[in-house]
């Protein structure tokens, strides 16, 4: 959903503003789907641990400090613009969100459990 997303943000973007803007907002939406596999990544080794709790806020520390540089490394090194690269990344994980409902409920029903709707 975050690709998609991403993919229909750049061609929106595009159109308004040109290429440039176009690689900007795909590179947000690259971030963000990064920052999906590593928020993935850290949650399979919190369910495999006694000490979830810190793997959880580690990678949240984590995430939020590689946004911060691969933001500053987009503007800074890549001369990205700025508002399509943010534009593309908040529309990638708003598509994170907006998914992660039905997923999950897809997801219950194939284990055989009832989706309750929390």
């Amino acid at each position: 959903m975050q690709s998609v997303a991403a993919v229909c943000v750049a061609i929106l973007v595009s159109v308004v503003y040109g290429s440039g803007a176009a690689v900007a907002a795909i590179y947000g939406g690259l971030v963000a789907l990064i920052m999906t596999l590593m928020l993935a990544w850290r949650i399979g080794q919190a369910s495999r641990s006694d000490r979830a709790m810190r793997w959880l806020v580690l990678g949240a520390a984590e995430r939020m400090i590689m946004v911060c540089i691969a933001f500053a490394v987009g503007i800074g090194v890549l001369g990205l613009v700025p508002v399509p690269m943010l534009i593309g990344f908040g529309v990638s994980e708003l598509a994170y969100y907006l998914a992660a409902g039905p997923m999950r409920r897809y997801m219950l029903e194939l284990m055989g459990r009832r989706y309750d709707g929390q």
